[in-house]
């Protein structure tokens, strides 16, 4: 398993991994919540800008979305995390949310993808991260 920069996978991985979201009828996964039927493309695109302090101007914060694959390259979940916190993330939603595919759930997936998140922005001299979850949070 490996996290990698959403500029990292391929677009049949995606179009597979975000196609199992939508066919459960929960799109909540970073990558994939606000997709609304745009092409592979315009969603690099997004999460590209996504990145960029233009965010601040729609009451957003710039974040960085990373897709743990397999050895194969099948994308299991993704991770998103939130360079700075607003108010709003203050009180819900912190600086990271992930999700992983319905099918690949509850095999420590979540707690893989946290950890390996944790350590790269540790690297970068965070040194407080807010995480956040619902207490009927039970399918990750």
């Amino acid at each position: 398993m490996t996290l990698v920069r959403y500029n990292e996978i391929k677009e049949l991985a995606y179009i597979e991994y975000i196609s199992e979201w939508e066919n459960a009828g929960k799109i909540i996964v970073p990558g994939a919540s606000d997709r609304n039927g745009r092409a592979f493309e315009e969603m690099m695109i997004k999460w590209i800008s996504n990145e960029e302090d233009i965010m601040y101007e729609k009451g957003l914060v710039p974040s960085t979305l990373y897709f743990l694959i397999d050895n194969k390259r099948k994308i299991i979940g993704a991770i998103d995390f939130r360079h700075f916190l607003n108010e709003k993330l203050k009180r819900h939603g912190g600086h990271i949310g992930y999700g992983v595919r319905p099918s690949e759930r509850r095999k420590g997936y979540c707690f893989f993808m946290l950890n390996a998140l944790l350590e790269m922005i540790k690297l970068k001299d965070y040194k407080k991260v807010l995480l956040t979850c619902d207490d009927d949070n039970i399918d990750q």
